[in-house]
């Protein structure tokens, strides 16, 4: 596995799990996720997977508010645009 590349084109390796544990775990999902994208405000986390749903969670719940299929083909990126209008 690995955590991230360098700039050289080596890899880190990465941390024993023993050390890696989430503090929550958002599941709604089925495919891989591509992008995520937090609210102007911080309230919200926008999520897109390589299916093309996106998911908007509440992160005073970690619940999905809304779930819905954007495109055909995967998602790339998402922003938050003008208060909460996804684009």
């Amino acid at each position: 596995m690995v955590l991230a590349a360098t700039s050289s084109g080596g890899t880190l390796p990465a941390p024993p799990s023993s050390l890696v544990t989430p503090a929550y775990v958002l599941r709604a999902h089925s495919a891989q996720i591509s992008c995520l994208c937090f609210s102007q405000r911080r309230n919200l986390l926008y999520s897109g997977d390589i299916d093309g749903w996106v998911g908007v969670w509440d992160l005073g719940t970690f619940r999905p508010v809304y779930f819905w299929r954007a495109h055909e083909g995967g998602l790339l990126s998402l922003a938050d645009w003008q208060g909460g209008i996804l684009r």
